[in-house]
């Protein structure tokens, strides 16, 4: 059976209280959790005080100033191979869009592989535009979305290639 209860509490707590109720209406064991938290109010003090100093030191990590993360590396051309130009910036290392190679355009504008699932192979100019991007130094990651493969797969073909 249901009652209806009228409570005085600050406005701002109204919602917290709906929820209470709904979750009182709905799970008929929530009451008793709820009631074992309340007794449970008395926590160990050295809870308490260990909480708060985890709480003080993720306060003062918070207020630091972060220290900027080192820029990556720019790729080396390597036999006319395609680049990476790079610009600094405030922030640190940035790409310049107009000479990094769009290696999703290249791909699409060539035939990548022949053949489905396993008897999948990469054609010649497949296998150009990985070595490419394998000098120009794209992560596993980025040939993997390129080429749509698993970066694992990259990896093991970098590993057979050399690359």
């Amino acid at each position: 059976m249901l009652v209806q209860i009228n409570v005085r509490a600050p406005e701002s707590a109204r919602p917290l209280l709906l929820a209470i109720a709904g979750k009182l209406r709905d799970d008929p064991a929530f009451a008793g959790r709820l009631a074992s938290f309340l007794n449970d109010a008395a926590i160990d003090p050295a809870i308490v005080d260990r909480l708060d100093m985890i709480e003080g030191r993720l306060t003062k990590l918070e207020a630091k100033p972060s220290k900027p993360s080192k820029p990556a590396k720019p790729a080396v051309a390597i036999e006319g191979k395609a680049s990476r130009d790079w610009l600094m910036d405030r922030a640190g290392y940035v790409t310049d869009a107009t000479t990094t190679p769009d290696w999703a355009a290249r791909a699409a504008s060539i035939q990548l592989a022949t053949g489905e699932s396993k008897g999948r192979r990469l054609t010649g100019d497949g296998e150009a535009l990985f070595q490419d991007m394998a000098t120009a130094g794209c992560s596993n990651a980025e040939i993997a979305a390129v080429f749509g493969m698993k970066p694992g797969f990259v990896a093991l073909r970098r590993a057979k290639v050399k690359a």
